[in-house]
């Protein structure tokens, strides 16, 4: 297994984007916020919007608290990074993942 780094941002603030364009499964992956995002990260399905899903707080004076972060881990190859999408109150912020493949 390996591990590889990614980046998503939210272009306009209210719209859905996947982590991943393509088909991507995944043994698991840590999401966290970018420092220098200014509103929140809602993290979620296709249907996640700029206020509801599993929300990631916003970075106090450019540190990433603990609550900016999440961890999800697979069972299988069930884990598909195209089925997670994010979301976000603020247009341009977006969220680090690191992810470990098959």
């Amino acid at each position: 297994m390996s591990l590889v780094l990614g980046s998503k941002n939210v272009a306009t603030a209210g719209s859905a984007v996947p982590l991943s364009s393509t088909s991507l499964r995944v043994a698991q992956i840590v999401i966290q916020v970018k420092p220098t995002n200014s509103g929140y990260i809602y993290l979620g399905d296709n249907t996640v919007t700029s206020s509801n899903g599993i929300r990631l707080e916003v970075p106090v004076a450019g540190v990433v608290l603990p609550d900016a972060e999440i961890k999800l881990t697979g069972v299988g190859n069930n884990l598909d990074l195209s089925q997670l999408y994010i979301n976000a109150s603020q247009s341009g912020d977006g969220v680090n993942f690191l992810y470990e493949v098959f």
